[in-house]
Order: C-alpha cells, then structure tokens, then sequence
C-alpha cells in the first residue's frame, strides 16, 4: 500500500480526490495516478519511530538500593 497526497484536484471516472486529500491504494493504483496525472499527487512518507529508549534517557541503575537501616533504629 502506498500512501498518497493529492496536490490539486483530481476526477475521473473511477477516482475523485479534493486537493490536501491523502489516501491509501494499491502500488499499481499509485503508479498510474501519478502517470495520469503527473504532478498532481506525492507519496506521503511517514517518519520513522525511534527503536528503543531515546538517547537523552539516562540508564536506569537497578542495583541501587535503599541504604541500610541501623539496628535497633526505629521507623
């Protein structure tokens, strides 16, 4: 599936598509709006998402403990 923004107003017979209008077709559908009308559409490429923690995280230290309590210290 390729997703398409349409630039300018587009109609035909099977088709219609207000300019702004992004959409989703087959690859053999995008290829021949594009062929019919050149200029009028552009692939809609979406950002790809991080993988993992962002960088700027800080590691999590799971082996950080609370400190030892005294004995015979109260709560």
């Amino acid at each position: 599936m390729v997703k398409l923004k349409c630039l300018a107003g587009y109609n035909n017979k099977q088709f219609s598509f207000e300019a702004g209008q992004v959409f989703e077709v087959d690859d053999v559908t995008a290829r021949w709006l594009q062929a019919d009308s050149p200029g009028a559409f552009e692939v809609v490429v979406e950002p790809a998402e991080p993988e993992g923690k962002a960088m700027e995280a800080p590691p999590v230290d799971k082996m950080m403990r609370a400190p030892a309590r005294k004995k015979g210290a109260t709560k």
